[in-house]
């Protein structure tokens, strides 16, 4: 343990106080202050002046980023009471304006124009160096900035688009401005908003600000087909900060004329069922009284067939129902005239839109699988009746006749090629009779023109012989009579050879993993 030297607090505190006394002691007597005579007042302590500073502009208006309005005011900020005169001597504007100060207070001058500022246009304010204080220092250099005047209201983007020449029917017409128009509001004040649109000819609709300089307009009905508009934001327009629109802004697009974008039955389309209706879709409703005046449906050297037209709600899908079926195994030819019109009276197709399609071939047999005389047919392949047109499946299999007569029958109808499956128990060497009645009939009622009768024979089973042993390899015991069982069909004669097998190949073809052994095992010669 290291010794440390002894302390006490008392000891320093005795030194404090014999040093105090010895000053007392051997020190010069302190003078005393005289005494003020009675009723004297304490005379009042004068603080050392400062010596005046130079003044300071600690602000002005417009600042940087800002606009002025044409009719604003300039403002200038100072840190202390200004001489007026020197001031106003020292203020200039460039290019040059005339007007008038007003002083709010003595630290701000405020300079008015006498007319209205140009409008988008920067003007430099400077005061110099000669503008004085009310103690008639001068500024430490001259102060300068600029003041940017509001600009013009302008139309950045309209859509349609200006020579836009397929705009869509549905389109609504949109205006972007440059700078807010109207102030942030709720849905339920538009109405109370401007509405800087107009089109020629009129269009009926409703008008909303997206946002504060974004103007929709969304007609009530679809834009005439083919018509050409004018859309105009007339001058005058104002924007929040005062800003105007100088001058009409218009444009010009032109809406997609009719025409007809898909059809039912396709071009060149075969097999068309006798009851297909004429489908037309048009890229925009189209004026119904014109279309139906304009469309023809007549087949090959035939009249106009007559029928009804059905209208989706929208008017830009037309379909059309003939009143009879339509001829068997007839090139048909549709056709809409030139002289249909989009809705509201507007632009015509302008060319004939026409369509070629043939119609379901007449009922009739056209082959069969087996064929007539066939003499090896498939015993497994069943019996298949291929027909020229589709059928009416339940009168199919009431006019179809096999013998011998099978005990059961199943049957199946092909669209994908007209075809009608008939499977049973066929048996091999066979002689079949399968006979076709004229009873057989299309979807409209149509017989085939006559039946027929089909002859077949059905092929021997194909020849097989195997052992009869439990699995691929068969076991026997070398010490008694071996019997080896085979089974055969359509085999008359059959030779046996016997080999000698090696242990590895006798372990090959008996093992676990004997599979691919027997498979490819090929005995010696």
């Amino acid at each position: 343990m290291s010794a440390r030297p002894y302390s006490k607090p008392w000891v320093a505190l005795s030194f404090l106080v014999m040093a105090a006394l010895a000053c007392n002691l051997f020190g010069p007597k302190p003078t005393a202050t005289p005494a003020l005579p009675a009723g004297t007042a304490t005379p009042a302590v004068s603080p050392t002046p400062l010596p005046p500073i130079a003044p300071r502009v600690i602000d002005y208006t417009p600042v940087r980023g800002d606009e002025l309005p044409p009719d604003g005011s300039i403002t200038v900020y100072f840190d202390g009471p200004m001489d007026r005169p020197s001031v106003e001597s020292a203020f200039s504007i460039k290019p040059a304006v005339n007007g008038k100060f007003e002083w709010p207070d003595p630290a701000t001058v405020q300079f008015k124009p006498a007319v209205a500022l140009e409008r988008a246009a920067r003007y430099t304010v400077t005061v110099e160096n000669t503008a004085k204080n009310s103690s008639g220092l001068a500024l430490p250099e001259p102060v300068s900035f600029q003041a940017d005047t509001v600009g013009f209201l302008e139309v950045t983007q309209v859509l349609p688009s200006q020579d836009t020449v397929a705009a869509e029917v549905g389109s609504a017409i949109t205006v972007m401005f440059n700078r807010p128009v109207v102030p942030l509001t709720s849905i339920s004040d538009q109405a109370s908003l401007p509405n800087p649109l107009v089109l020629e000819p009129a269009v009926t609709g409703k008008g909303e600000w997206l946002n504060t300089s974004i103007y929709i307009f969304r007609p009530d009905q679809p834009l005439a087909g083919g018509q050409t508009y004018t859309g105009r934001v007339a001058a005058g327009l104002q924007d929040t900060t005062g800003g105007l629109l100088k001058d009409d802004f218009t444009w010009t697009f032109t809406v997609q004329t009719p025409e007809v974008v898909a059809s039912v039955p396709t071009f060149n389309q075969p097999d068309v069922p006798l009851t297909q209706p004429i489908s037309l879709t048009f890229n925009q409703p189209m004026d119904q009284a014109s279309v139906q005046a304009a469309f023809h449906l007549a087949g090959a050297g035939g009249g106009d067939i007559a029928g009804q037209f059905r209208w989706s709600a929208d008017g830009a899908e037309a379909g059309f129902y003939p009143d009879q079926n339509l001829p068997l195994s007839t090139e048909m030819q549709a056709t809409l005239d030139s002289t249909a019109k989009s809705a509201g009276g507007g632009a015509t197709l302008g060319a004939p839109y026409t369509i070629f399609f043939n119609t379901v071939k007449s009922p009739a047999i056209l082959s069969t699988d087996p064929a007539d005389g066939a003499q090896a047919a498939d015993s497994r392949a069943g019996f298949r009746i291929f027909f020229a047109s589709p059928m009416d499946v339940t009168t199919l299999e009431p006019n179809i006749d096999i013998l011998p007569k099978p005990t059961q029958v199943y049957t199946y109808w092909s669209d994908y090629n007209l075809s009608f499956y008939l499977g049973w128990d066929l048996k091999p060497s066979t002689d079949y009779v399968v006979t076709l009645s004229d009873g057989m009939r299309d979807p409209y009622g149509n017989a085939i023109p006559a039946g027929q009768t089909v002859n077949f024979r059905t092929a021997p089973l194909p020849p097989e012989i195997f052992f009869n042993a439990q699995g691929q390899v068969g076991t026997y015991n070398a010490y008694a009579d071996t019997v080896m069982y085979v089974s055969s069909l359509n085999v008359s004669q059959a030779h046996f050879s016997l080999y000698r097998l090696a242990l590895a190949q006798f372990a090959a073809l008996t093992g676990p993993n004997n599979y691919d052994a027997n498979q490819n095992f090929h005995p010696a010669q």
